[in-house]
């Protein structure tokens, strides 16, 4: 993708009519102009793993990559990454800036009391919002709760499928003494609030209504244990799609119907069917092969109406209409051979016309196969001539509108491997482990590529199969909806799972990539241009009147960096400052005045927004069946990972995880309210000392309680140090805004109420105060007011604070070295999960790199998983276990932290 994409004219012409036969040549043009005009990139994130507990921290690379070819892309500066709980809310955002090479690599930290289930990590660029959500790259992992090896979470439901209400009942029992644990003072939560409950001997009892749940989700909150709940629905419903290929299905011919099974709570449903006419003659048989799809054959007849009788394996039988066979219509039908796909046009009757119509092809909007095609006629493409991934078929009509269409998959037979050599067939705890890595295509011969590597234990979690570089490139990111674990049609090469995936391509939406526009030369063209800086954007108008001031001057004040900018309005008294890049939490003080400083002045800023999370999925449980009256459990992770978390914890707070009814645990890290926290000689009063305090007026407040100020009438002054005469006066800093201006600061001194105060910081040090003063330093007072404070009106309204999402500062992965006998022997317990993580290793020319860490205590196996790209785009994914067995040293003689 170039940056000249961007800056085509908008006054591209066609002198084309609609109506005018459309040679193949014009077509081919029309998507390789749309293509260049609206170029579209992908991600794919891989995360060290995908079970995570609280205060765990969650390691990804994000791959860029334009659409057509897989090659990486470096239009965007920033990728955005996001954990969004089930109730669809963003939990944490991260701004991630390519380093100096290109790359994206990041990491996502977990509080601690994260409530446990199933999460999802969306990434995105600006550029990609052109498009919508569904383009963004949507992985779901599992956080589970430390306390989930000692606790078990009953939850029933009562009534009717499309019931108004259903009645819920939840129970927790505690796994080590089977007794039941009292639920008296909990809270219940959907996704608009708390749930009313009632108690039933040591169970609560609810009601909720489920059909009107956008996340069919509900949150438990029982001390200092937190939980979602899939909504198990009391019956298994479910409801049956028949889809004929090619979207038509002509009468009078042997067509193939494909359909999919979808449960209540859209997963799959295992079904079998029979297919009768309308006087209940049965015409053929059916059953699902894989996740709720399945196919047959059939000759439907003109005029007669057919209908599906379905039975699930619960026994639950439904009826289902199917469609109706046309006349006068045709529709793409697709074969495959060992090296070819073979394309034929199915008609009405077998009946043929002499239109000459045509078959385009093209992969991911980019045309690849543009040729006149009769109905008699049949085009046989041999299979390397596509690239691997979904390739697009349209027969279109002579003037161009599409009359059929069918997706079909492009296995890659020769892939790029990489080849991982370890130093010894066997390790010991806390030994060294050396992996040489060698890219190699399918003929042997070296290859050039950029991957990340992750290496975890395979007693705590076993690596993630279902989402991988493969299905998010190559599958996911070309399909509408969701996708039931899309890793299980690249395990293996066998023709049940080639049958799966051309079920999917006959079942699954597909994207338009503006097809049907670019056909009738209706170029589509991105609003949102890629990300390039951060941005701030906003106007200036007078108090009175709202009327625009032009070329009003506008001062960004960065004090963290000690930048000081002043930029100009334009003449409808709009601005925009660009072109700078800081980290996460910065702050920006903005300030307008007119061309003569005057300051009676409007300034405001628009907000940063994002995109809302409305894509929906469902929430999987990992019990072993959906039942209405179900044990729910949240383990997708082992015994050994819960209790090394419990442990870990443990070390880090010097607590145990122990459930207490009645009492919250949380041992967090420090966090700074204020940037003038953390300064070091700051002294910080804060909203709860406030509160204690008798006093009513806040200078004789902050004299009392701040060394070194006296109260002078003419407003608060610092104490006169040693060798001056006079008392200096101390700067004022009101939310974030210097007040300079001496009335102002008196009259906040004298008005302002102690009970709208949230926090106040002083810092008694100039050269302290040189961030926020960068040319004088200053000793100041910063006070924050409370959100819910009522507006004073001598805030300056010309004056504005604004912290935006900055780019995230990188970290490397810790991964201890023992490298001495004194290392070996330290009494601290190695707990890792995840032993080794790195974002960015590059192969040299020769295809080869190396990699060397230190594995943990315990005597697992370990799993390696690289995924990557080599510079052609050619996608990479290889994994390898290493065996860690034996004990080189006894650490059951030291004693615990906390025993």
């Amino acid at each position: 993708m170039k940056k000249a994409v961007y800056l085509i004219l908008s006054t591209l012409t066609t002198f084309t009519s609609v109506a005018q036969n459309i040679p193949p040549d014009t077509i081919s043009n029309r998507l390789w102009l749309q293509s260049y005009l609206f170029p579209n990139e992908k991600i794919h994130v891989h995360t060290d793993r995908s079970v995570y507990a609280g205060s765990d921290t969650i390691w990804f690379r994000a791959y860029l990559v334009n659409a057509v070819n897989n090659q990486p892309e470096t239009t965007s500066r920033y990728i955005y990454s996001e954990l969004i709980n089930p109730f669809g809310n963003v939990v944490s955002r991260v701004k991630i800036r390519e380093d100096k090479d290109g790359l994206f690599y990041g990491y996502l930290p977990l509080e601690e009391d994260i409530p446990a289930g199933e999460y999802i990590i969306r990434a995105y660029t600006r550029y990609m919002t052109n498009s919508g959500e569904e383009y963004f790259f949507r992985k779901p992992i599992h956080i589970v709760s430390p306390f989930s090896h000692s606790l078990a979470t009953t939850v029933t439901f009562e009534g009717k499928p499309q019931q108004n209400q259903i009645k819920g009942l939840i129970g927790l029992t505690n796994t080590l003494t089977k007794e039941k644990i009292p639920l008296e003072n909990i809270s219940i939560y959907d996704e608009n609030g708390k749930i009313e409950y009632w108690t039933e001997g040591k169970q609560c009892r609810f009601k909720i209504s489920p059909d009107k749940y956008k996340h069919k989700v509900i949150k438990l909150e029982a001390a200092n244990f937190q939980q979602f709940l899939p909504v198990s629905l009391p019956a298994n419903d479910y409801h049956v799609d028949f889809m004929p290929e090619g979207g038509n299905l002509p009468a009078g011919v042997s067509s193939t119907m494909a359909f999919k099974a979808l449960n209540t709570y859209g997963l799959s449903e295992d079904i079998t069917g029979t297919v009768k006419d309308e006087a209940g003659k049965e015409v053929c048989s059916f059953q699902t092969l894989h996740a709720g799809m399945g196919h047959f054959s059939w000759i439907p007849e003109t005029g007669k109406k057919y209908y599906a009788e379905c039975i699930s394996k619960a026994g639950v039988e439904k009826r289902f209409e199917l469609p109706a066979a046309e006349t006068n219509i045709n529709t793409l039908k697709v074969e495959e051979s060992n090296d070819d796909y073979h394309i034929n046009i199915l008609y009405s009757n077998g009946i043929a016309t002499d239109e000459t119509q045509t078959l385009l092809i093209h992969q991911r909007g980019f045309p690849l196969f543009v040729q006149p095609f009769r109905q008699t006629h049949r085009i046989s493409i041999d299979k390397k001539a596509f690239s691997p991934g979904i390739i697009h078929l349209l027969l279109l009509s002579s003037q161009g509108q599409i009359i059929s269409e069918r997706q079909v998959f492009v296995q890659s037979e020769k892939q790029v491997t990489a080849h991982i050599q370890t130093d010894k067939e066997t390790y010991t705890q806390r030994e060294k482990v050396r992996l040489d890595i060698t890219l190699q295509d399918a003929e042997g011969k070296p290859v050039q590529g950029n991957f990340s590597l992750a290496v975890t234990d395979n007693a705590d979690i076993l690596p993630d199969s279902s989402y991988t570089i493969y299905t998010s490139l190559l599958l996911s990111s070309d399909l509408k909806g969701y996708i039931e674990d899309p890793g299980w049609y690249f395990r293996g090469d066998n023709n049940v799972r080639k049958e799966g995936l051309d079920l999917l391509m006959l079942t699954q939406g597909w994207r338009k990539y503006n097809v049907e526009n670019a056909l009738t030369a209706d170029y589509k063209q991105p609003v949102i241009l890629p990300e390039a800086s951060q941005r701030i954007t906003g106007s200036v108008k007078r108090l009175v009147g709202n009327k625009a001031i032009a070329n009003a001057k506008i001062q960004i004040h960065i004090p963290k960096e000690r930048v000081l900018e002043e930029i100009h309005a334009r003449e409808d008294g709009k601005f925009e400052f660009d072109l700078f890049e800081f980290p996460d939490s910065t702050i920006y003080n903005i300030q307008a005045t007119t061309k003569k400083n005057g300051r009676n002045v409007l300034l405001s800023l628009d907000p940063e927004t994002f995109p809302e999370a409305d894509q929906i999925w469902p929430v999987r449980s990992h019990s072993f069946q959906y039942t209405a009256n179900y044990p729910y459990s949240d383990l997708p992770a082992s015994v050994e990972f819960l209790d090394k978390t419990n442990r870990r914890m443990t070390y880090e707070n010097g607590i145990r995880n122990i459930f207490l009814e009645d009492v919250v645990v949380t041992a967090r890290k420090k966090g700074y309210k204020t940037p003038y926290e953390s300064i070091p000689s700051a002294i910080t009063i804060k909203e709860e000392d406030i509160k204690q305090s008798s006093m009513i007026e806040l200078p004789s407040f902050l004299a009392s309680r701040l060394p070194g100020l006296i109260i002078l009438p003419q407003g608060l002054f610092q104490s006169r140090e040693l060798g001056s005469s006079n008392p200096k006066p101390i700067q004022i800093i009101l939310n974030g805004f210097p007040i300079y201006d001496t009335q102002t600061t008196k009259m906040i001194l004298e008005t302002l109420q102690l009970r709208d105060i949230e926090q106040i910081d002083y810092n008694k040090e100039a050269a302290e105060g040189l961030a926020w003063f960068p040319m004088t330093g200053s000793a100041f007072i910063a006070i924050t007011l409370k959100k819910e404070a009522e507006p004073y009106d001598y805030i300056p309204k010309n004056i504005q604070q604004v912290q935006l999402l900055g780019h995230q500062k990188p970290i490397a992965f810790y991964s201890p070295k023992y490298e001495t006998l004194q290392q070996k022997n330290n009494e601290t317990s190695d707990l890792r999960t995840t032993i080794y993580w790195n974002p960015n290793i590059q192969t040299n020319r020769r295809g080869k790199t190396f990699v060397e860490f230190y594995t943990a205590d315990g005597n697992s196996p370990y799993s390696v998983v690289i995924e990557g790209r080599t510079q052609k785009g050619e996608l990479v994914r290889t994994e390898k276990e290493i065996i860690v067995q034996g004990n080189c040293i006894d650490f059951s003689l030291y004693k615990q932290v906390g025993d």
